[in-house]
């Protein structure tokens, strides 16, 4: 699902409470952030995180939530998984809509990501693939966000690289 159009405005979402984002024109990365809130209920929560978030893209990209029975460490988080999962791909949905998208796609990580884990190796990648304007625009959020949310904006980046067939 490579990007082959130019000058298309597209936003890319990691989706949670802790909401990464990046927002591109054409090839190149324009902004890109975290958006937070405490609120507890869906609607209200997916309407403040996307507050920040520039509006008027011609496509959001957002991580559609998968899940893998199995891979969790307790019995109790298992069976919660599916609901939270339900609750992450409503909150991208919401956050999606506010952007005021002509249209809306949801990619799921085995598709962009493959098995590769964020910290570590999507992060260098995308260290080593942004241009220099992009690497300010980039640090500046990161610098911002507390280092153990910084894997949100790092996904919602490399996830962006993946469409313009910028990440190898």
């Amino acid at each position: 699902m490579l990007i082959k159009e130019h000058g298309l405005k597209i936003c890319t979402i990691d989706p949670g409470r802790n909401l990464g984002w990046a927002c591109w024109y054409s090839r190149d990365l324009i902004a890109c952030g975290l958006t937070r809130s405490r609120l507890k209920e869906v609607g209200g929560l997916g309407l403040a995180l996307a507050e920040g978030i520039p509006v008027g893209a011609d496509r959001v990209y957002v991580e559609q939530m998968v899940h893998y029975p199995g891979k969790t460490r307790s019995k109790q988080r298992e069976e919660a998984q599916p609901n939270d999962l339900i609750q992450v791909t409503a909150l991208g949905a919401i956050v999606a809509g506010r952007i005021d998208a002509k249209e809306i796609h949801y990619l799921p990580a085995i598709k962009w990501k493959g098995t590769r884990p964020t910290e570590g190796v999507i992060e260098k990648i995308v260290d080593k693939t942004l241009g220099a304007e992009e690497t300010a625009i980039y640090e500046a959020a990161m610098e911002a966000t507390p280092r153990s949310l910084r894997h949100n904006i790092v996904d919602a980046v490399a996830i962006g690289l993946w469409l313009h067939g910028r990440m190898r």
